[in-house]
């Protein structure tokens, strides 16, 4: 999905009059972002959060075969703030090394910042999709650079710093803009991103890639490092 919206008459870069007698290269958005890109997202943050808990449970069981249907119930894989205490009830059925060795994975602030760990962003990202806001509203179009081919003359070039952000049919962003009497004639092409908008953890990260840091830092960090104990 992310990677055919741009290719499917979504966007358009063109030349348009600034109406003070100059000349603006404008990106717009024609198109909305698809519309289940927000449930399937969702989805993958449940299933990569859950297969934390399908593997912590898998631990517990394996070092207390004999636990009731109540204490199952408290296992789980603690991404929290904070690291879990040993003898936390969601590690403690694993014992003491095991679960240690679990703690060591999950977000400690004492270690790197929180809010760079792949868990830490993951763990809360799920619970805002699950509830709080499907993750779909959060979703922006991210700007990120023009490349110009040909000639161009005249005053008042002005490039735009960072990237800008559209998220609705008809916005736009102003990549450049020539004084009057300019002359343009060039082929005109913008790098674009979904990337996740502001007011999520992980805001202004691309969504493709995000996705992929979480699954490759469960699979080849978490999963690689336990299934010892398995």
């Amino acid at each position: 999905m992310v990677k055919a919206w741009p290719n499917a008459g979504s966007y358009r870069i063109s030349i348009e009059p600034d109406g003070n007698g100059g000349s603006r290269i404008v990106g717009k958005q024609l198109k909305p972002l698809p519309g289940d890109l927000g449930l399937v997202i969702g989805d993958a943050l449940q299933a990569m959060r859950s297969s934390l808990d399908n593997l912590a449970f898998a631990l517990a069981a394996k070092s207390s075969p004999s636990m009731t249907a109540k204490e199952e119930e408290d296992v789980s894989f603690p991404i929290n703030d904070m690291p879990a205490p040993i003898g936390h009830r969601s590690i403690k059925h694993m014992g003491s090394i095991i679960g240690g060795e679990v703690v060591g994975f999950c977000p400690d602030p004492a270690v790197s910042p929180i809010q760079e760990h792949p868990l830490w962003i993951l763990n809360k990202m799920n619970n805002r999709d699950k509830h709080r806001a499907i993750t779909v509203a959060a979703f922006a179009v991210a700007h990120y650079s023009m490349s110009l081919s040909g000639t161009m003359s005249g005053p008042g070039f002005i490039g735009p710093g960072g990237p800008q952000h559209t998220k609705d049919v008809g916005d736009a962003v102003v990549f450049a803009s020539f004084g009057p009497g300019s002359q343009i004639q060039t082929n005109l092409s913008a790098s674009l991103q979904i990337v996740f908008d502001q007011g999520v953890e992980a805001s202004n990260r691309e969504v493709s890639s995000t996705l992929r840091w979480f699954h490759d830092h469960i699979r080849d960090v978490v999963f690689q490092g336990l299934e010892q104990h398995l």
